[in-house]
């Protein structure tokens, strides 16, 4: 959501309307759960979005992801502490380091169709033993 909000602002001023001012209207959470999804949320989209390499990375953007949050106010009124804040940070980190895993790559080879033989010649066809339901 910041995202669009920062787009909006750059193309008002890029319009030579001078400063503006627009309200943020950012949900106040009021619970730890949503606190949880809304972090959750936030910090995944930066991770995809930006595709860190190391895991230095990976931890920096999480890290600023909760802090903008926890800057722009939207957690005013949620009952997590740091510490909370520190462990969700961290279970953050380790979910999203497995998704990030790199992965190997394949070669990549022609694919080869391969004849399939006739039903007859597997001895299924209709003058098959197996078809007249004998041996």
């Amino acid at each position: 959501m910041s995202y669009f909000y920062h787009q909006l602002l750059s193309r008002l001023f890029r319009g030579g309307r001078g400063q503006v001012s627009l309200p943020v209207f950012w949900p106040q959470t009021r619970t730890r759960e949503a606190a949880i999804t809304m972090l959750a949320d936030g910090a995944e989209a930066t991770v995809r979005s930006n595709r860190p390499a190391t895991l230095e990375d990976l931890e920096r953007l999480v890290d600023e992801s909760i802090r903008a949050r926890v800057l722009s106010g939207q957690l005013d009124d949620c009952p997590l502490t740091l510490e909370d804040l520190s462990a969700v940070q961290q279970a953050f980190v380790d979910v999203l380091r497995g998704l990030q895993h790199p992965r190997i790559t394949y070669l990549q080879k022609p694919c080869q169709r391969r004849q399939r033989p006739q039903v007859r010649e597997m001895g299924f066809g209709r003058g098959s033993s197996w078809h007249r339901g004998g041996a």
